[in-house]
């Protein structure tokens, strides 16, 4: 690839113009020391300095007035802005000064020396709150919420053993879910002591919950029904003993899709994310959770303890999702004219060797070929 290929379309803020020349200037930031009888100072390195770039650019033809406007609205626009420069590529910058000329003479032109420096965050202390924290707190209400409520439902009082057996079955097959393969050790530890905990709904509650706190996924859990699919052979017997096998058994799978729903707020919430394609879509993910918990066929109505800690947990998520959204690096979207090698962008875009994050953050398949025409998401230096 020439240079002439991988000159690019100028633009500041989306605003384009053409380019008579530009300039960079560079180097490191020095302090100075001289003392007396030395001859030779003391040069103390405090970093490199901000690039400077100055850029002879010029917005010509007919109704040129109109583009003229657009870029100095654009330049006298408050904050950084997105530079694309012709030869470096994209960079965040600040305006420092616009000199604009017309003239007669080049009618239907208007000549801007602009001089542009690379902006970066003003680096201070900050108090925020530890979201991660307050949705951990959050979430234990909603866990004891969730077994009190199951405490108050759930009974085998009166019940005959095939009815204890479909309700202990509807507990098992909770524990044969791809999601509790991750811990089955525990998951058959607490299959051996079912039997023992139907008698004791709060033990039982706190088992179940403790179980799902545990794990790294809950996904196939979510997709279960709240309506028991098979009532077990000896339903047939009665149908009012019946009706109280369903009951209990909705009150089991609630306790494990509700305790499940909190957990996946917390997994989602709290995932790496690298880019704002994943943090949307991790905040569509825990509204879709709650959405679907919501209107569920089938699902019981909660008590107004289990409605409002549910509620304090999904705006706890969507809260800690906003605060590590927050502290992702800035992103913006360039488009490639002409497919590259991604350790070749990385070096035009930033002067250093950042290919594995351009890869990572579009799901490249091969760093080798960048594709070109479609949006990439990249880091603000």
């Amino acid at each position: 690839m020439t240079w002439r290929d991988q000159l690019q379309p100028a633009s500041f803020r989306g605003v384009p113009f053409e380019v008579m020349s530009t300039s960079l200037t560079a180097g490191r930031r020095l302090a100075r020391h001289e003392y007396p009888q030395r001859d030779v100072p003391y040069l103390e390195d405090m970093g490199r300095r901000a690039r400077e770039y100055k850029v002879e650019a010029y917005i010509i033809g007919p109704e040129y007035m109109s583009g003229r406007d657009q870029l100095l609205a654009a330049i006298e626009e408050e904050g950084a802005g997105q530079l694309v420069h012709r030869y470096h590529g994209t960079r965040l910058v600040t305006v420092t000064e616009c000199e604009l000329t017309e003239s007669t003479e080049f009618g239907g032109m208007a000549k801007f020396t602009l001089n542009f420096v690379e902006a970066g965050e003003q680096a201070q202390p900050s108090v925020g709150i530890d979201s991660a924290a307050e949705l951990v707190q959050v979430q234990d209400v909603a866990y004891d919420a969730i077994a009190e409520d199951f405490k108050q439902q759930f009974s085998i009082d009166g019940l005959p053993s095939w009815g204890v057996g479909d309700i202990q079955s509807s507990i098992t097959d909770f524990l044969m879910l791809d999601d509790f393969r991750q811990i089955i050790s525990a998951a058959n530890g607490f299959k051996s002591k079912i039997g023992d905990l139907l008698g004791l709904p709060g033990s039982l509650a706190s088992e179940i919950i403790s179980l799902v706190r545990s794990l790294a996924r809950v996904v196939d859990i979510l997709d279960q029904p709240y309506v028991p699919t098979s009532l077990g052979a000896g339903s047939v017997q009665n149908a009012s003993v019946r009706g109280v096998v369903q009951r209990q058994q909705s009150a089991v799978t609630t306790l494990v899709k509700r305790a499940a729903l909190v957990q996946q707020a917390g997994l989602v919430s709290n995932a790496e994310l690298s880019t704002g394609n994943d943090v949307q879509s991790a905040r569509s993910e825990i509204l879709r959770a709650f959405d679907e918990h919501d209107y569920a066929v089938g699902a019981p109505r909660p008590s107004a303890a289990v409605a409002t800690s549910l509620k304090a947990v999904r705006t706890a998520a969507l809260i800690n999702l906003s605060r590590q959204s927050a502290a992702l690096p800035r992103t913006y979207a360039l488009q490639l004219l002409e497919p590259q090698p991604a350790l070749a962008l990385s070096y035009s875009l930033y002067g250093d060797l950042r290919a594995s994050d351009i890869v990572r953050r579009n799901a490249v398949r091969h760093p080798g070929f960048v594709p070109a025409g479609v949006p990439l998401q990249l880091a603000a230096e």
